[in-house]
């Protein structure tokens, strides 16, 4: 990456990140500042640009950036409900989780540790984002942040994780990416690892297939576009309907199950621009010390 401004970097780098960064800044999420640039700038207002004439004809869409603004949000406010001291963020991309909760005024609680995992070059470029600014340095050098550049896809999770009980598992804007085998083997290697470490919890978004907008040619053209901005890697779409997908998680070995949408919840738990329409659907999947196998589902 030497000799290569982080604007260079965004062609290659996954503009999904870049722009669910500037989501988080917009929306005045703790610690998204230090990811900013100008090109991430206009990354977020064409996006917002395309999306936006394409919901004229897929009424049933939500915008885009508040259905993001309310996932991120939201998977905070369960991480604080939680009560977590550790934390491992798979495929973190440009995520601001991990700077949040690790600075004691911001919600997390002192001492809280968090480890950050992502291909060798994203790793690469959120650390050069980092270093350009005084904040940002300091961040990089926080005792109980790590990064790892790892594929989460058969990293060794216990070596990657935080030691200890009382951990959350995030893995945000990832299981989309996974087909439906990839989805159960990455559960249950979380559910091994929270047993193996005396508990916890597992957070990550999904929309179902059935409560996605049928695409139509718009649809088919932007899932394209999104595919060219991940580098050929288009998110992946089946009929599980969210029961299946609980009912999943339990066979994967969780013992508590159950699904929130942002929408719902945004004026109860204080999210950011709670009157705004979004489309997400958030599932925590725990593991108790000890369980016998029940399940709460909603």
């Amino acid at each position: 990456m030497a000799g290569r401004s982080p604007a260079d970097q965004l062609g290659t780098l996954g503009i999904t990140a870049v722009y669910t960064a500037q989501v988080a800044r917009w929306g005045g999420l703790r610690g998204a500042e230090l990811f900013d640039l100008p090109a991430g700038r206009v990354v977020f207002w064409m996006t917002n640009l395309v999306t936006e004439m394409a919901r004229l004809l897929v009424p049933r869409a939500a915008p885009l950036a508040v259905s993001i603004l309310h996932r991120q949000a939201c998977i905070d406010e369960v991480l604080r409900r939680a009560g977590v001291r550790r934390l491992l963020e798979l495929a973190c991309g440009l995520s601001r989780r991990g700077i949040a909760f690790t600075d004691g005024d911001a919600g997390g609680g002192p001492g809280l540790e968090a480890v950050l995992v992502d291909l060798p070059a994203m790793i690469a470029f959120r650390e050069e984002l980092l270093s350009r600014t005084e904040a940002g340095r300091a961040v990089l050098s926080r005792p109980r942040l790590r990064v790892v550049a790892a594929d989460v896809v058969d990293a060794d999770l216990d070596a990657i994780a935080p030691a200890g009980p009382d951990l959350a598992v995030v893995a945000e804007g990832l299981c989309m990416y996974l087909d439906a085998v990839q989805q159960r083997n990455l559960w249950r290697r979380v559910a091994d690892l929270l047993r193996a470490r005396g508990g916890g919890v597992f957070v990550f978004d999904l929309v179902p297939g059935p409560e996605q907008p049928a695409p139509g040619r718009v649809g088919r053209f932007l899932g394209w576009l999104m595919s060219r901005f991940t580098g050929g890697q288009g998110m992946v779409h089946d009929d599980r309907d969210r029961r299946r997908i609980l009912a999943e998680l339990v066979e994967a070995g969780f013992d508590e199950v159950e699904c929130r949408e942002p929408a719902e919840v945004a004026a109860a738990w204080s999210l950011p621009r709670p009157e705004a329409r979004s489309q997400q659907l958030v599932f925590i999947a725990g593991v108790r010390p000890g369980a016998g196998g029940g399940v709460k589902r909603s």
